[in-house]
């Protein structure tokens, strides 16, 4: 590195959560800003700033089965190259269950995300993702 190079980033965020009845939710911001004389993989400087709006919520169905869904909004601003800028938004539905077997506490998700990323310079694309997971701990 020479003597000139920086960095300089600042990450803020907030959250609360609010309940109305069993449904828990939680409203959620936050921004990132970086501001470098150059970026790992080139020698070129970079100025950017990510705001992301997120709202989550969920409610509990059963005993030890939680339904969760959650909204986010992303704004990524680079300041340096136009071509770079992006807004997507991006929804998602889980299905969690917790049980016991042989002394392993297992939790199995189940999800879907959808999202949609709008690019300045490219077309709007659409993306889903699926997914199935199961975690076992002592």
């Amino acid at each position: 590195l020479d003597a000139s190079d920086f960095f300089f980033g600042a990450i803020n965020k907030a959250s609360y959560s609010h309940y109305l009845g069993r449904l828990r939710l939680t409203p959620r911001w936050k921004s990132e800003f970086v501001k470098q004389s150059r970026d790992l993989f080139t020698q070129q400087g970079r100025t950017t700033l990510m705001e992301l709006f997120s709202v989550l919520g969920d409610i509990q169905v059963l005993r030890s089965s939680a339904l969760q869904v959650g909204m986010e909004y992303v704004v990524y601003n680079d300041f340096d190259a136009d071509e770079n800028d992006v807004n997507s938004i991006t929804a998602a539905l889980q299905f969690s269950n917790e049980s016991s077997f042989k002394g392993y506490r297992i939790t199995a998700l189940v999800g879907l995300v959808v999202s949609r990323k709008n690019f300045v310079e490219a077309e709007v694309r659409t993306e889903t993702q699926s997914l199935i997971a199961i975690y076992a701990g002592l």
